[in-house]
């Protein structure tokens, strides 16, 4: 009776064994495809200028939008995971050096890999963060741009991205979230978004929140949001319904010019490199919006 019991479970176990290895295969084929597929992507024309001032305004949004933070402070490239249970995955090299983009794209490449998450080839860009940059007006790329296109050339070939078998399983269960790959959630042939003013504004201050990617880590709502980063702290409510409730706008301004938070996991150096009135208009924006709970208690 014993042995029967024993054989059984053998079976059983074995099934399930079985059956674990056939969704982990099914998985990583269907994470293969969507890390493949490729996109037909024809970019919106935009005006670029080239002048000193449009330079000087796209080094200070290459600071704001987070592609020092990636890219390294010269963006000539930096490893964004390097593990070998994952992979390999590269910010790539910016500058017109050996084994740059600057060397390789076009007007229209750079316009495709920022505002639609592709690369010359179609291929989506992983970990690029362009559902956020797709709200920049012509203007600010535009000077975006010319700023990357003046860059000093900085040889420095990042290699080519390698993920393992279990990562591209799991990034077909969706572990990474939808932000790792936005090629696939962003509308890339609707109509552009009303261009928004700059100035102390409500409405510049959502075009900054949006661009900057604020949503990504402090929830859809800004009501907070659980880190997903091992011992990163979780991101805070910044609704008047939360303990920012409590901040004047000098102090907002005085801590994200100067880091005094210190929050692990907050880009300060992105938030310190804004003008006085764009900070401004982000604190006026997130006092104007409802009080809610803190998602994180």
């Amino acid at each position: 009776m014993l042995s029967k019991v024993f054989k059984w479970t053998g079976i059983v176990v074995g099934g399930l064994v079985g059956l674990s290895a056939v969704l982990l295969i099914v998985l990583y084929f269907m994470g293969n495809a969507r890390l493949t597929k490729m996109y037909i992507i024809q970019p919106e024309t935009v005006a670029f200028h080239t002048d000193a001032a449009a330079i000087e305004r796209g080094k200070q949004w290459a600071s704001s939008v987070g592609c020092t933070g990636c890219h390294g402070k010269d963006l000539s490239g930096k490893p964004l995971i390097d593990d070998p249970s994952l992979g390999y995955v590269p910010a790539p090299n910016l500058t017109p050096g050996e084994g740059g983009a600057g060397s390789e794209f076009n007007d229209a490449d750079w316009v495709r890999a920022l505002r639609h998450g592709v690369d010359p080839e179609g291929r989506a860009l992983l970990v690029m963060p362009s559902g956020d940059f797709y709200y920049m007006s012509d203007q600010d790329l535009s000077d975006l741009i010319a700023y990357l296109k003046s860059l000093p050339p900085v040889d420095h070939d990042m290699g080519e991205m390698r993920l393992t078998f279990m990562t591209k399983a799991l990034f077909a269960a969706g572990a990474f979230g939808a932000e790792a790959l936005t090629a696939e959630s962003i509308n890339h042939t609707a109509p552009r978004p009303s261009v928004v003013q700059a100035g102390a504004t409500v409405e510049y201050g959502l075009y900054l929140v949006q661009i900057a990617g604020c949503r990504n880590c402090h929830g859809k709502e800004l009501a907070g949001a659980k880190s997903a980063e091992p011992g990163a702290a979780n991101a805070a409510n910044l609704t008047p319904g939360g303990g920012f409730a409590a901040w004047s706008q000098e102090a907002f301004i005085t801590a994200m010019q100067t880091n005094q938070s210190r929050s692990k996991g907050m880009p300060w150096g992105d938030f310190a490199s804004m003008s006085n009135d764009q900070l401004e208009a982000i604190f006026m924006y997130l006092q104007s919006q409802p009080a809610l709970e803190n998602v994180v208690k």
